[in-house]
């Protein structure tokens, strides 16, 4: 009887284990799969052109180094210069973006911007609250 108790935690202090390898794993993609994800994911909502999939590319790419250094500068918490600083990227980045896509794709964009704002904004308030 105790050999199965035993045995039963030991096999669940090895899952949680696998788990917590597992989202770990997870949050360390490079740029470059992090840009492939982007490019991909905007590519199914967006329908690009082989074109635009390689200028959005190297736009997603550009825009997850960039997010890599900032994450990696404000370990603790950032400053408001490097925040101000992130937006301006952001705002640029989008610009660029903007001039790659057709009016069509622009309009879903920023349907899909707005949905994700808003979503973004739920998560964080019911984070405030628990």
């Amino acid at each position: 009887m105790k050999k199965m108790i035993v045995s039963a935690l030991m096999l669940g202090v090895l899952t949680l284990g696998a788990f917590a390898q597992d989202k770990n794993t997870h949050n360390k993609k490079t740029p470059e799969e992090k840009a492939q994800l982007m490019t991909d994911k905007m590519d199914q909502k967006l329908r690009l052109t082989a074109t635009q999939k390689s200028q959005v590319y190297k736009l997603n790419l550009e825009s997850a180094k960039e997010r890599n250094l900032y994450k990696h500068n404000a370990k603790d918490k950032p400053d408001a210069t490097a925040r101000q600083s992130f937006k301006e990227h952001m705002k640029s980045r989008d610009e660029k973006l903007n001039s790659i896509l057709n009016d069509e794709q622009r309009n879903v964009y920023q349907q899909y911007k707005q949905e994700h704002k808003k979503h973004k904004g739920h998560h964080k308030a019911s984070d405030k609250k628990n």
